[in-house]
Formats: structure tokens, C-alpha cells, sequence
């Protein structure tokens, strides 16, 4: 008689294991800047939510996640970034540090959008989590030529 069909019982995929097929996919080996801001982008996430299991993700915890972001102290000093996160969030509430800008926190969201790709291909979740949630004022809403005028002033730069 046959053994019953029983399910496997289901992988729990990690934050970590997304972001190495990632970097599989790209065909990153060794350092690498993206490779870097992602880490690190992955690891705030972990810390922050304290998750690191793609299948607990939701839609809630990554708004929740660029809510704290934005919270977090830009250019720490070495003190400071040695805390914990919310530690660090904490201290920049008291002592009114200037936080991080939305597109250095948009960059955090655009890490983490691609490794829950990632994730989402390989069929290790049903749907990105991340998909549609962006963050006000991370995106460049200029013209082109904007790039290329002086900031101060309002001048633009001299013709030849």
C-alpha cells in the first residue's frame, strides 16, 4: 500500500536568501556598491521589524518600515550609528538631528521592492508586498536640464 500524499512542509524563505539569488541573478560577486546599500537596506528591515521571513511580510510592515527609515539620523556620528535602530531614531527626536532625505529613504524602498521581486519570481510568495508603495518626495519631479543649472541663486549657467 502506498504511503498518503502528504504535503512537504512548507520552506521558510529568508530577507537573506532573496537577496543572494539576487545578487546570483545579477551576477554580483564580491563588493559592490548596490550590493551594499541593498544589505544594508535588508538589514534595517530585519531590525526595524523584526522579521526576516518572506512570507511574513505584508503591505503594513513595509509602510511601517519607511515610516521608521524616515525617522533615522542622517550621517550619524560613529557613537550614534553604533546604536540600535530605534535607539538611533530616538536620539534624533531629542536632539532634533536632521533625518534622512526621501530619496535616500525612496533608495531603502527600491532595495527592498527588489529583493521581494526576487522572491515573488522564484515563487516563494504569491505577491510583492512592496509593489505600489512609494514614498512622498523620493522622486526626482524636475526637468532634465534642471541637472545641469547652478543651485545657487537660481542662475543658470553661463552659455559658451
Amino acid at each position: 500500500m502506498a504511503a498518503p500524499l502528504c504535503p512537504a512542509p512548507a520552506h521558510h524563505h529568508t530577507l537573506s536568501e532573496a537577496f543572494n539569488l539576487w545578487r546570483k541573478r545579477k551576477r554580483i560577486i564580491g563588493k559592490d556598491k548596490t550590493t551594499d546599500e541593498f544589505g544594508k537596506a535588508i538589514a534595517r528591515f530585519e531590525e526595524l521589524t523584526g522579521t526576516s521571513m518572506v512570507e511574513a511580510i505584508t503591505p503594513a510592515m513595509v509602510r511601517m518600515f519607511i515610516s521608521l527609515v524616515e525617522q533615522l539620523p542622517f550621517r550619524p556620528k560613529k557613537a550614534v550609528s553604533a546604536l540600535p535602530l530605534t535607539e538611533q531614531i530616538e536620539l534624533a527626536h531629542a536632539k532634533a538631528l536632521p533625518t534622512l532625505s526621501p530619496p535616500m529613504v525612496g533608495k531603502q524602498l527600491t532595495a527592498l521592492r527588489a529583493i521581494l521581486s526576487v522572491a515573488k519570481d522564484a515563487e516563494w510568495i504569491a505577491g510583492n508586498p512592496a509593489q505600489g508603495i512609494s514614498v512622498e518626495g523620493a522622486a526626482w519631479e524636475g526637468h532634465e536640464c534642471d541637472h545641469f543649472r547652478l543651485r545657487t541663486c537660481g542662475a543658470s549657467m553661463p552659455r559658451r
